[in-house]
Order: structure tokens, then sequence, then C-alpha cells
């Protein structure tokens, strides 16, 4: 599998046409930042025209990963650290180890959609790297084999990757981002 650098996330889906997903669930390799109640960051967020999902990943205790806009709540699987440092002074995050910690959230979206996360991690996975799924997973929508999956992740050189499948099409970032600095990442998918 495609595990997810140590690090720290933040995630939030949107699909322009509300289509229902034909895969069930998106594998989240990393956990997000958080976003403060009643933040600008948080409203704008919470104002994003077509959300279908906003999980903050904020939560200090507990199994459920909250989904703040709407009711598609996701599970931390292999007990990360919550309550970590976040983006912000004040900001909270969930923590992975990189090898079996993640939070796996419900899949909203298909066709046309965006996908935003925030991550922090000093190492990513994979060399020679020619897809997205050939490294370590940001958020991972990845399905063996010839899928309409998709996904984000971070290799060893730094760069993050972006990509669909059916067929395989991936971009990716300059090298270096994984520094230990918090990095903003948005990929859009049209589905034309």
């Amino acid at each position: 599998p495609n595990l997810a650098p140590p690090g720290w996330y933040m995630l939030f889906l949107t699909d322009n046409n509300k289509v229902p997903s034909v895969a069930r669930w998106v594998h989240l390799g990393g956990a997000p930042d958080t976003a403060l109640p009643g933040s600008p960051y948080n409203h704008a967020v919470l104002g994003t025209p077509a959300l279908a999902g906003y999980w903050p990943l904020a939560e200090a205790v507990g199994t459920v990963a909250y989904d703040v806009f709407g009711a598609s709540h996701g599970s931390y699987i292999g007990h990360p650290r919550l309550g970590a440092p976040g983006a912000k002074p004040t900001a909270t995050a969930a923590g992975l180890n990189g090898l079996d910690q993640y939070v796996l959230l419900p899949r909203l979206i298909s066709d046309d959609f965006s996908l935003e996360l925030w991550y922090s991690s000093r190492a990513g996975r994979g060399t020679n790297v020619a897809q997205w799924w050939q490294a370590a997973g940001l958020l991972d929508g990845e399905v063996p084999g010839t899928a309409d999956d998709f996904g984000t992740s971070l290799d060893a050189s730094g760069q993050v990757w972006a990509g669909t499948g059916n067929p395989d099409t991936s971009i990716h970032s300059r090298k270096g981002l994984a520094d230990g600095k918090w990095h903003h990442v948005v990929f859009t998918r049209k589905a034309s």
C-alpha cells in the first residue's frame, strides 16, 4: 500500500455535480491540519460552492474524524496522535507515523472535483516515480488495476504528485517539499 510519510495533513473534498461515487471509501494516508471554528479560513472552506465534505481532523481524542460540513464522518485507524501542533500556533492536527496510521473517509466525489490538503513532513517514499500511486499517499483513493481512482502523494525527493486513473495520468511539483514546513496542495480534476 502507499503509506503516508510521517506528518500532519488537512483535507476537504468538493464535487461540482454532487454525483454519488462508485467507490465507497477514500483512504487518507495522512491526517490534516485543523481549522479553528470561527476562523476566516474555516469560514472560507465552509463557504466553498459545491463543498462535499470537510474534515479538519481537529479532534483531541477519540476515533471519529468529524465532517464539520455534513455527516460523512471518517475513522482514525491505528491510533494516530491527535491534538498535534498544526500549521498555525493555535491550530492542532493529527499526526501519523507513516506506517500503519491513517484516516478512512467516505468517498463523496467523482467526475469534476478539487481536493485540498495541508501537510508537513520530513520524508516521502518512492524513487523513480512516474505515477502518483508509486509514492507515499497523502490523500489516496488508489484502487489496484485499471480503475477510476485518484490521489496525491509525496516521493523521496520531496515532489508532490497528483493523478487520476483509467488511464493513469499524473503531474508533480518541484522537488524539496519534504522539508518539515507546512505546504498547501490543491488538485483539480475535470472529467472531460
